[in-house]
């Protein structure tokens, strides 16, 4: 991890594609200006030539093709522009609709629930997650006699309904696929001697890392399975990313600039997030928590708040009150325990031997193959110099301590402790 002191790299938010559909009171020359722009300038450029043309709310509004919404329109007319839900033959579609299109919302029907991209026939197009039914799938595993060959959840990309790219998919049977699917099928890497799930990968981030694939973020790894501490010499096999822990604040007053929208992106991609405050010891404590607190949104399922104590000089200058000072406050203010990011050495030298930091789990940073010393660790981060797909240059790869049973376990039950 980094602190804001070294020179930040440029960080450019992900694109999602803007799918418009006009009805005929929308001029041609606005398409045009909206197709020329980038997707975040076309929303903000929607945003405000809406407030100029004005909106209005209705409640069962018939559409030419028999749908039905309810929500906001363009005044004036029978055109979606706001927030909304339409019914369309059992199914429905909500969410911020932009001209008629709805790029990014949820989709519900009895089968299943989607929640991602759309095109502009409302298929699922680009990055998404579905849930299917329970009586779905039984209706599948009736058909199929297989659990193994029934997917009851995916995350991944989509090519107008059909999942094609890369993708994460839950089967039935409690095994796991990721890699890439093509028309709808999964396809398998010859050579491959692991199974998704027996490892728990994930990686943390801050402003220093340069611009993040959502969709397409994947860890290389070996033929067993194996993640690699440096660049592969062969990129054949992968890993999912099941967790991020994203900087979210530093001492007393600075927020990580990119914190925001990655946790959105990565409650948007399905992936736990989590935030960690890298301790400043020389600024007020409680200060550094109400910076941290302010800022983060911790909810259940995220991985537990993380406290960032890196700098042997300022703790053998204040020593560790301080620390234990944050990890309470944040745990009483949060109603979660947090963790403690920290090198072998700095545990060994000033946290073991207090018994106030007993309670507490740790993330051990250490870049050997061997694992931290000690055999007492939540979480290893165990290389800076990764290297996956979905991002460029470096990153940080950590290795949570169990099984993908475990890790769910482990989010279900932080909450409580």
């Amino acid at each position: 991890m980094k602190s804001s002191d070294e020179r930040p790299r440029p960080e450019t938010a992900p694109h999602y594609p803007v799918l418009v559909i006009f009805s005929a009171i929308i001029a041609g020359g606005l398409l045009y200006g909206l197709l020329s722009k980038t997707p975040e300038e076309a929303e903000l450029e929607a945003i405000e030539q809406a407030r100029e043309i004005g909106l209005a709310d209705t409640v069962n509004m018939v559409l030419d093709d028999g749908s039905v919404y309810e929500g906001t329109v363009i005044a004036g007319s029978s055109t979606p522009h706001g927030h909304g839900i339409l019914a369309r033959d059992s199914v429905y579609y909500e969410g911020d609709w932009q001209y008629g299109a709805l790029p990014w919302g949820r989709r519900s029907s009895e089968d299943a629930v989607y929640t991602g991209c759309f095109d502009d026939r409302l298929r699922s197009h680009g990055y998404g997650i579905v849930n299917y039914s329970r009586s779905y799938i039984e209706s599948r595993q009736n058909s199929t006699a297989s659990g193994a060959d029934v997917i009851r959840y995916y995350a991944g990309n989509w090519n107008h309904d059909v999942m094609d790219g890369l993708g994460r998919a839950f089967m039935a049977d409690g095994s796991q696929l990721f890699g890439t699917f093509k028309n709808g099928v999964f396809q398998p890497v010859k050579g491959a001697a692991y199974n998704v799930g027996d490892r728990v990968y994930g990686i943390d981030l801050s402003h220093h890392n340069r611009n993040i694939d959502w969709a397409n973020l994947a860890l290389y790894c070996d033929a067993k399975g194996n993640v690699y501490q440096k660049s592969p010499g062969k990129r054949r096999y992968m890993q999912p990313v099941s967790f991020v822990y994203m900087k979210a604040t530093e001492g007393a007053n600075h927020v990580d600039t990119t914190y925001a929208r990655r946790a959105l992106e990565a409650d948007r991609h399905g992936i736990a997030k989590g935030a960690y405050h890298f301790l400043r010891l020389g600024s007020p404590i409680d200060e550094q928590v109400r910076n941290f607190v302010q800022t983060v949104n911790w909810q259940p399922g995220d991985m537990p708040p993380a406290l960032d104590v890196e700098i042997p000089a300022e703790l053998r200058k204040y020593g560790t009150s301080g620390v234990f000072e944050w990890l309470e406050a944040v745990e009483n203010e949060l109603g979660v325990r947090p963790i403690i990011y920290t090198g072998d050495n700095i545990r060994a030298k000033y946290l073991a031997k207090d018994p106030r930091f007993s309670k507490y789990e740790c993330w051990i940073a250490r870049y050997n193959p061997k694992g931290p010393d000690s055999g007492d660790w939540q979480i290893w981060q165990m290389s800076d110099r990764g290297r996956g797909s979905g991002h460029s240059g470096n990153i940080d790869i950590n290795l949570f301590g169990g099984s993908h049973e475990d890790f769910n376990n482990y989010r279900r039950d932080v909450a409580l402790r």
